[in-house]
Parts: structure tokens; sequence; C-alpha cells
């Protein structure tokens, strides 16, 4: 099972690793992140993916926004959960409509982790392209945009070659999936799952996740061994025959 960023990690490994097709009964992918469209804030938007290498100039080279803990042990928590609810509307706009408030005090201080700002770059790389792609170190100087008429082009991970059985389970209102270009790039045994009315985080935070998200996981992750198990008793009912 993964959820958002988890999800692209596993679409990768899986792509061009068949050996780990063969080891996995069924991925689930929560809220899964593929070729996000881009950020809701436009102004943003628009400057990240004209040259992501923007990024290094304003967070270096090294963690994105490392102070983010420290600024969470010394703020009042509701203080900070309300920080970064309003960074959520102002980047993806996500409301969190449907995460009550005392879980928002809890879960949010726990939505920040430690990642490279060139994890944050590839993802702008594949917003700008539109293509799940391996990151691409020919990267144009700060504000100066490669020639579209250049011949290269990072690889993109074949993600239809993936074997395994693979289930998306994704929120209709989050700004992060467009499950039909995600159709296109997955192969066609790819089972899809609405979940009305959610968005990115409430799929692991929602109100009703116990009655909406839990119980169709369990389903799906059972389902392999149920099937596993209809196919051990047909053959051994095939051996019991011929030994008569």
């Amino acid at each position: 099972i993964g959820f958002s960023q988890g999800t692209a990690q596993a679409f990768a490994a899986l792509s061009i690793h068949p050996r780990l097709n063969e080891k996995i009964n069924v991925f689930i992918a929560l809220a899964p992140a593929l070729s996000p469209a881009g950020l809701a804030n436009n102004i943003v938007d628009g400057l990240m993916k004209a040259s992501p290498a923007l990024l290094f100039l304003f967070f270096g080279r090294k963690a994105i926004l490392s102070s983010a803990t420290m600024w969470q042990s010394i703020v009042y928590p509701p203080l900070f959960a309300k920080v970064i609810s309003t960074s959520l509307v102002f980047l993806f706009n996500w409301r969190s409509l449907n995460i009550t408030r005392d879980q928002r005090t809890a879960a949010f201080a726990h939505l920040y982790s430690f990642a490279s700002v060139k994890a944050v770059v590839h993802w702008f790389q594949i917003m700008r392209n539109g293509a799940f792609q391996m990151y691409d170190d020919d990267t144009p100087p700060v504000f100066r945009v490669r020639s579209a008429v250049s011949a290269y082009h990072p690889a993109r991970f074949p993600t239809k070659n993936i074997a395994a059985p693979v289930v998306l389970m994704y929120g209709d209102v989050d700004s992060l999936v467009d499950v039909d270009v995600m159709r296109t790039q997955l192969p066609p045994h790819t089972v899809v799952h609405r979940l009305r009315g959610y968005e990115h985080l409430d799929v692991l935070w929602g109100k009703d996740v116990h009655k909406d998200v839990i119980p169709h996981v369990l389903e799906y992750l059972k389902a392999p061994c149920e099937q596993d198990a209809i196919s051990d008793e047909s053959h051994t009912v095939v051996r019991l025959d011929e030994n008569r």
C-alpha cells in the first residue's frame, strides 16, 4: 500500500524491475501521484514550471524547509495546523473540509517530512512535461528556459510494463489526480476506485475513512489470497481424482 509520493516510488520500481512484480499480490495506490497537472496558485505554478531550478535558488540543495520541525516544536499546535491549512489552500486548493479540526491539529504535525530539494525539482519537471519521467540532470540555468527544439528528453518510466495487479483509490476532488491521464499511463488491468468528495489528504485522515476507505482496502488485500486458496483447492481436487 502506498500513499501519494509513495505510490510514485512504487510505480517507478515496478515499471523497471520485472522480478519485483512477481513478489507482489496487489499494489493499492491511495491518492496516487503519477503526473500531476500542477499547483492551484497560477503564479507559483508558472514560475516553477518555467524553471524548476528556481527551487535550488530559493531553498539550496539539501533538505527543503529544514526549519519546519523547529517551528513545529515552538508554535502552538492549533496555530501550526492553521498555517499548514492555509498553505494547502494556497498551493493546492485543498480545503480539508472532510478532516475534523482535532484531526488536523493532530495529523498536520506529522505532515512535513524531510525531502531533498532535488526531489521537489523532479516533481516540477514531471508537471512541466506532463510525463512520469526520470530526473532530468540537464537542468537549465535559472531564468533561462531550455529550447523546445532540443533533441534531449529524459526517459519515461515504462509504467505500462507493470504486471502486478494495481488498484487506484483516488478522491474525485483531488487537484493532483487526473485519473483519465493515469489510465493511459498504466496497464489495462488497473482497477480504479473513486472516492466521492475526497481530497488528497482526506484519504488518510478524513472523518469517514473507516467507512469509505479502510474496508475497501481490506477487500482488495484479501482478494488475491482468496483466489490463491480457490486455486489451491482446485489443484487438490485434480490430484485426488488422479490418485483414484
